[in-house]
């Protein structure tokens, strides 16, 4: 049936190029009227300030849910809202109907600043295979679009992920090592290298998108959830490029995989990184001194007690980036009890969170940036 979607009479643009206006119409509908005009009452905190829900996040699924299913009859959605409501559903990745995969805004925090550097992420899988993806970064006016042995496209012009000059320093964007578990923080470290620049990621789509396009050599990630990573991935793989985990298997989206995993430009890239994940997990790496880059003017990362990856980010101030909700396994179904409107001051056209004491709040693994590029500079 997938086959017949995708590769049937319609053609190669039939049928992608309807979800794609889904996933614009999603966006137009729901997510851009919101962009730095969210109201207090519309953003709300799920198990902390780190972990952010907006109207966009809810409406923007919704929008996309009914669209998708009636585009492929049968199908299902796994998607982060509908999933932190019903953890159950998660487990349609490893099951045999068709499944849309979507984070509606990646990149919440960025969102919620009123930054352009958020996108919309859909992928179609099946038996635990992705087949086709869309990546769409509204305020940036980016859909790039990837369908398994047809390629990839950025705005419907062919994109390649190319490769590093020989023996060039790599730019990586990686997960920030505080927030894992210990063996995982030993691993991210092996990136503080010679040969390597890493710096905190952004939204986890749109650095797979400058991945694919080469303007990034590689990320580094140590969380799994497939709603951030199986429209990318694919993205990246259909532009050139390659992907891996720890153990040198490929990421799998059901879960499961061995952490930390890697995408890069070319294999060899990969397999660069690789080494020194590895090295820095053996404790064999010849890190650099230094903190991690400042990803944001409000702070470097702070110094903050280790977490594993069921657990909750510590609260600490300076470091934010995609929410990063508990596995589908260790979630309550429902919202939880004594979620709460996010304290915001609004003006037009201006978002101002109204922050703690230090002007900080409880961040995830990844940066926000105060505006999106491509590449290490941010």
């Amino acid at each position: 049936m997938i086959d017949d979607f995708l590769y049937g009479t319609a053609g190669h643009t039939g049928p992608t190029a309807d979800v794609e206006a889904a996933v614009r119409a999603a966006a137009a509908a729901e997510i851009l009227p919101r962009h730095r005009k969210l109201a207090a009452h519309e953003i709300i905190e799920k198990s902390g300030p780190h972990d952010l829900v907006t109207a966009a996040d809810r409406l923007a699924e919704e929008h996309l849910t009914a669209a998708l299913t009636k585009l492929l009859p049968g199908s299902v959605v796994v998607g982060e809202e509908s999933v932190h409501a019903d953890p159950g559903l998660y487990d349609a990745l490893g099951g045999d109907a068709l499944v849309w995969i979507v984070d509606p805004v990646d990149g919440t925090r960025q969102f919620v600043r009123g930054e352009a550097g958020f996108c919309t992420l859909v992928a179609l899988a099946h038996h635990g295979e992705v087949h086709a993806s869309w990546t769409y970064a509204p305020v940036l006016g980016e859909m790039a679009v990837a369908v398994r042995g047809r390629g990839a496209t950025l705005n419907g012009t062919p994109i390649r992920s190319g490769a590093p000059a020989p023996g060039a320093v790599l730019n990586v964007a990686m997960s920030h090592p505080d927030y894992t578990t210990e063996e995982q923080k030993r691993a991210l470290l092996g990136l503080r290298t010679d040969g390597i620049a890493a710096r905190p990621c952004g939204s986890a789509g749109l650095e797979y998108l400058a991945v694919a396009r080469g303007a990034q050599d590689a990320t580094a990630f140590n969380w799994e959830y497939a709603w951030d990573h199986a429209a990318g991935l694919l993205l990246v793989t259909e532009a050139g490029g390659a992907q891996s985990t720890l153990s040198g298997a490929p990421f799998r989206i059901a879960g499961g995989n061995d952490l930390p995993f890697t995408a890069g430009r070319d294999e060899p890239t990969v397999q660069r990184v690789l080494a020194a994940l590895r090295a820095g997990a053996d404790g064999a790496a010849g890190t650099t001194a230094g903190a991690m880059p400042r990803p944001h003017p409000v702070g470097s990362p702070p110094s903050a007690p280790a977490r594993t990856r069921a657990g909750s980010p510590p609260s600490a101030p300076g470091w934010s980036g995609p929410r990063q909700p508990r596995p589908p396994s260790e979630r309550s179904r429902g919202r939880r009890p004594g979620t709460r409107a996010h304290p915001l001051s609004v003006r037009p056209n201006i978002l101002g969170l109204r922050l703690q004491a230090d002007e900080g709040v409880p961040r995830c693994r990844c940066s926000t940036r105060s505006s999106w590029g491509p590449g290490p500079t941010g």
